[in-house]
């Protein structure tokens, strides 16, 4: 069982990935828990046999898809989000764009 506290991520960097052309927000720090919540989980895949992605995790969301433009909106009000769960997510690839589905969520404590 993982046990995590909950906690609140700012979101107040934006970039863009120029090989893919995503816009995305992010937090210039990373929260103790969910470094805490990333090796807690990444412990569990070890524990199945499944290999941990050997890339440093990157919190981000999504903001645009195959953008084009190349200023960014640098000055914006940071986003606080209080993270209370985490999912496991299936995700697709439709011809409209990236489907997701949550197959489970868990309580942080």
């Amino acid at each position: 069982m993982i046990k995590v506290d909950r906690f609140d991520l700012i979101l107040d960097t934006v970039g863009v990935w120029s090989r893919p052309r995503i816009l995305w927000v992010a937090p210039s720090k990373m929260p103790v828990q969910l470094i805490s919540l990333v090796d807690a989980l990444n412990t569990g895949l070890a524990g199945c046999g499944v290999e941990p992605d050997k890339r440093e995790y990157k919190p981000h969301i999504t903001l645009s898809r195959k953008v084009t433009k190349k200023k960014l909106p640098l000055d914006f009000e940071p986003i606080r989000w209080s993270v209370s769960t985490f999912s496991l997510v299936k995700s697709r690839t439709d011809p409209k764009g990236p489907v997701y589905e949550v197959l489970e969520s868990w309580s942080l404590i």
